[in-house]
């Protein structure tokens, strides 16, 4: 099955100007190659390494699955419900960010899938558990589009049944379920890592939002040697691995957002010439080797979709909150409560369109395609969006995070006291009060539309070359318009969760 050869999916389409420099190989912008530490190497190359990785993340998960079962109704002494919506969330966006692909390395979904599939948790075998059918190319060419859509649905689920409000832990659970149903589902079809690249709902946020972090991903030290090679083991498998599950080929891939950590290209290289380097941040925001039109529009819907997740914290909009504009939606359309999916796609649609038509028009003025300029300035609001993403974690995390620490000790609400931690003073404690939390929301957004303007203009001087000016002041409005934008809607919204 997975020792046979198959062909890397057709790149998704490609927007980048004929005259953009070379894609960045780890030559171009390495600054210290982590796998040249021997106890690193050493790690990466033991098969057992992913396991042991993914499985203290599957326990907790299985754990947060089980109790939405059997456990308490009570979401807030709910072990599931405080370490998913008020920490693990966060915490893969911050890893995104500031690290990387992280969390595809560690992930439970699609590692639990894996081993199925490979019916072994860290063996080689040269046959599975799947159909191992290649993704059609017609579908390939959307890229993460599909992926981006599925989390577009499960964030209106979520809204609806409020299952980060926190609503019951049992829709924790049905929530984790479906994850995993849609991961072994298509790992018992598709070969390799399909799910992971294509259909993953986290696989837009984090694959996007982890080019502004400093793990490159693996690359090849030499390309000239990677490409010259024969056997291709990093993508056909060996004896000792498997062929990239991701489908990326370290001899062209000049951006960490494929990269799922999964060290299959470092084992199996029979050159020894693959590597796990850092990069200075924002690298693959502002020369990714060249910009896709998937990856654009996925941030343009995820930018939608924190617009909306905003919105409905104001009173004048949600009936969550009181009477609002989703609640004239509900009798309009006949529709139970909150949230109206007719305001959800209106919204979301709407900044889709209002960014495509600011882009067209700025494109005029410019003097430049707007196709590029769309995806251009796209990757130079990675960092914006990405932000909104994180800061609109923080306030579950200042006020809840501490009940991580309580439940952990009772993770079924039945009275234990396993780590000593249940009856602890702080399961009330909020590290922050509300202008506290405020003002660390209003810093982040600062922070990112810093780097943002920063990566708008290193893109202007790598897709333009400089010139036409007012390419940079097109990009450096949206950034700064995005930027200011959402710091004042945290400032209304006041803290709210």
């Amino acid at each position: 099955m997975l020792a046979e050869p198959q062909r890397q999916p057709r790149l998704e389409r490609e927007t980048s100007p004929p005259a953009a420099t070379a894609p960045y190989f780890a030559g171009d912008v390495r600054s210290f190659e982590l796998t040249r530490i021997g106890w690193v190497a050493r790690l990466f190359r033991r098969r057992w390494f992913q396991f042991a990785v993914i499985l203290p993340n599957q326990i907790i998960f299985w754990v947060a699955l089980i109790g939405g079962f059997i456990g308490t109704v009570d979401p807030t002494r709910s072990f599931g419900t405080a370490i998913t919506w008020y920490f693990w969330f966060f915490a893969v966006l911050a890893g995104a960010l500031m690290v990387g692909r992280v969390w595809c390395q560690i992930c439970p979904f699609g590692g639990f899938a894996e081993w199925i599939q490979r019916l072994t948790p860290w063996g080689r075998r040269e046959r599975g558990l799947t159909l191992n059918r290649r993704w059609p190319e017609r579908w390939a060419v959307w890229g993460i589009i599909p992926g981006a859509l599925v989390f577009y649905l499960l964030t209106w689920v979520e809204e609806y049944y409020n299952v980060v409000g926190p609503g019951k832990p049992i829709y924790t659970s049905y929530l984790i379920i479906f994850v995993f149903a849609l991961a072994i589902g298509t790992f018992s079809v598709f070969g390799r890592r399909t799910f992971c690249r294509y259909l993953c709902p986290l696989s837009a946020p984090v694959g996007i939002f982890s080019t502004v972090g400093v793990l490159s991903g693996f690359r090849t030290r030499d390309r000239e040697r990677c490409m010259s090679c024969d056997t291709k083991e990093c993508m056909r498998g060996s004896k000792v691995s498997y062929g990239c599950p991701w489908f990326e080929f370290p001899g062209s891939n000049a951006t960490n957002q494929g990269c799922g950590l999964c060290t299959e290209c470092f084992k199996g290289c029979p050159n020894d010439n693959v590597g796990l380097y850092l990069q200075p941040p924002l690298t693959n925001v502002h020369s990714p080797g060249k910009r896709r039109w998937d990856v654009a529009w996925a941030l343009v819907l995820l930018w939608g979709i924190g617009w909306y997740q905003q919105w409905n914290a104001l009173s004048w909009f949600s009936n969550a909150r009181g009477t609002g504009i989703d609640d004239w939606l509900n009798r309009l359309t006949g529709w139970p409560h909150y949230p109206n999916p007719l305001g959800y796609l209106l919204l979301t649609a709407g900044v889709a369109a209002g960014y495509y038509l600011y882009s067209r028009a700025a494109a005029r003025w410019a003097g430049a395609d707007w196709r590029r300029l769309f995806t251009a300035g796209a990757y130079a609001l990675i960092p914006v969006v990405g932000a909104d993403y994180l800061a609109r974690q923080l306030p579950k995390l200042w006020d809840h995070v501490t009940r991580v620490i309580t439940t952990a000790s009772d993770p079924f609400g039945w009275g234990w006291n396993l780590f000593g931690t249940a009856r602890l003073p702080i399961y009330h404690t909020r590290l922050l009060p509300p202008g506290g939390v405020v003002a660390t929301q209003v810093a982040v957004m600062a922070i990112a539309t810093a780097a943002a303007g920063w990566a708008a203009w290193r893109i202007w001087r790598r897709d333009w070359g400089g010139e036409r000016p007012r390419v940079l002041g097109a990009l450096a409005l949206a950034v700064l318009a995005a930027g200011v934008y959402t710091a004042v809607m945290y400032v209304a919204m006041q803290a709210a969760e």
